[in-house]
């Protein structure tokens, strides 16, 4: 039987922020990047939940720097491939709509995020309430709109 080549040739682009559940989709993804021999994105969306500081503070933008600093720290460190072979980006936005963004742009064929707990979604969606935009959870909403295949990370009980 002679080998046929993989389907799945293009990148792989996995959502990363300082979540257990993250941090394990971001391993699931470089393990399969690996395995197929595919480039990796990994994609930080910013949002008020990365900064636990008022945002008409004047260490809003200070704190948010240095979080953002910390999870690009936090990628390298378990990020264990070639330079070559991986990327790191920030972005803007919707969770959903950027990882979405990243992939389309990048002609990727799969999107890898963690599956949050259900504190980390009520807290979402009261920060989205209070803002006025409401909807599901950025891993319910990026199943439900994006055309690319969405491979969703579960946790464990023993982590909500």
């Amino acid at each position: 039987m002679s080998e046929q080549p993989l389907p799945f040739t293009g990148p792989i682009v996995v959502g990363f922020d300082d979540h257990v559940t993250s941090r394990r989709a971001l391993l699931q993804a470089v393990d399969l990047a690996e395995r197929l021999q595919v480039h990796l994105r990994v994609v930080h969306v910013l949002d008020a939940e990365d900064v636990p500081v008022d945002p008409d503070s004047s260490q809003w933008d200070a704190e948010r720097q240095r979080h953002a600093e910390q999870l690009a720290r936090d990628v390298h460190e378990l990020v264990r491939l070639p330079d070559r072979a991986w990327s790191y980006a920030s972005a803007t936005g919707e969770v959903w709509k950027a990882l979405t963004r990243e992939a389309h742009d990048l002609d990727a064929w799969l999107i890898v995020i963690g599956q949050h707990t259900h504190a980390h979604t009520v807290a979402t969606a009261v920060g989205r309430l209070l803002r006025g935009s409401w909807g599901g959870s950025a891993t319910d909403t990026l199943v439900h709109h994006s055309r690319l295949s969405v491979l969703v990370v579960p946790h464990h009980d023993d982590e909500a």
